[in-house]
């Protein structure tokens, strides 16, 4: 998976605040099968499949700590139901930022094979931005199983998104004809099932 994907517009909702009441739901192996994409010859190529670890907690009854080790979210939780969910957002400027990809570990020249971010042939003046903005979406219901021992999660199903899009003032029609674009079109989804068991 290419940098921009998990770096560059990655969710920014570290250390969230959870209420002492917090409770382990236990850790969680996840298979993720992508089932759609923004090109797989483009720069957001996304894997055919891939696997990570996720350590769930509930809080307060209404929300789920998700913690995959890189990040660490507070989502919406449906007590009755066990559905979970919530999104993240982040806009990245391509065009006039190639100090902010170095940031998130990224090298301007290896995206766009030097040309618009070509310091001899800096963009004119009048040259609209490249603001892509990503929003990043878990979606899932809890498998619960409830005895006279307790409640027991045996995993969950659910959905990771990404879509990307320009905003209203952005032009970013020269990146998705460099040769290797940034996406066959713009607005576009990566999209993965996954599939989850509790890790023994």
């Amino acid at each position: 998976m290419r940098a921009l994907l998990p770096a560059v517009l990655s969710p920014l909702l570290f250390g969230c605040v959870v209420g002492e009441d917090a409770k382990s739901i236990g850790r969680f192996e996840v298979q993720a099968e992508l089932v759609e994409s923004c090109g797989q010859d483009t720069y957001l190529a996304a894997p055919e499949a891939y696997g990570f670890q996720v350590f769930l907690r509930r809080s307060g009854g209404s929300s789920l700590l998700w913690d995959d080790g890189s990040n660490r979210l507070l989502y919406d939780l449906d007590a009755t139901s066990g559905a979970f969910g919530g999104s993240t957002m982040i806009q990245v400027d391509l065009r006039n930022a190639p100090q902010d990809l170095t940031a998130y570990g990224l090298e301007p020249e290896d995206f766009l094979d030097g040309d618009p971010f070509d310091e001899e042939t800096p963009a004119d003046d009048t040259t609209p931005p490249c603001v892509i903005q990503r929003v990043a979406r878990v979606e899932g219901v809890l498998d619960e199983t409830t005895s006279a021992a307790g409640t027991t999660i045996r995993g969950f199903e659910g959905t990771l998104s990404y879509r990307y899009d320009a905003t209203d003032s952005s032009d970013c029609s020269d990146f998705l004809e460099l040769p290797v674009p940034l996406a066959s079109s713009l607005p576009c989804e990566v999209r993965y099932a996954l599939d989850a068991a509790a890790k023994r």
